[in-house]
């Protein structure tokens, strides 16, 4: 498992390199497609979770990687909350409306976004560069104990993310 976790198993199979609707998809909403999101994509289409979302599930903080069609889901959804989110895609969740975006369009294109109505961050405020720096950071948290499996429940040492996010990114 990834640090432990039984999660892998969890993780759908990926888009087949043949399979361009994922492509099609951002090329015809935001007028490109990331390379990042591309290999993301074709690495795993997200993950099967159970609703409502356990803390077992999450990958990072407060994070469950949506595949595709959900993720879809999510953005319109998002979109029809608030139109400040037209020009974002939500890639992981919570399930209880923390989301991790990526920008699609204007200043800051391909950096990952955090959104947390409950900690009354209603607009996206940056998080990283980019979805590589994401998951660097993340695989970072995991080799320096951030992140750890206690007794099968996803727990976080927030100190020494605090400090190690800041020091990463």
């Amino acid at each position: 498992g990834v640090g432990g976790y039984p999660i892998i198993h969890e993780f759908n199979p990926p888009f087949s390199i043949n399979d361009n609707s994922v492509s099609e998809y951002f090329n015809y909403k935001f007028g490109w497609f990331p390379k990042e999101l591309d290999e993301m994509y074709k690495w795993h289409n997200g993950q099967s979770f159970p609703v409502p979302v356990r803390d077992l599930y999450f990958i990072f903080d407060n994070a469950i990687f949506l595949p595709f069609d959900q993720a879809k889901i999510y953005s319109e959804a998002a979109v029809d909350y608030d139109s400040i989110f037209q020009d974002y895609f939500v890639l992981f969740t919570s399930g209880g409306g923390e989301d991790y975006l990526i920008k699609m369009k204007g200043n800051d294109r391909g950096s990952i976004w955090y959104c947390s109505p409950a900690k009354f961050l209603g607009e996206p405020v940056k998080a990283f560069d980019s979805l590589e720096k994401l998951v660097s950071s993340v695989i970072e948290c995991y080799n320096s104990g951030v992140y750890m499996n206690e007794k099968g429940h996803f727990r976080i040492d927030f100190p020494k993310q605090m400090r190690r996010m800041a020091e990463l990114n």
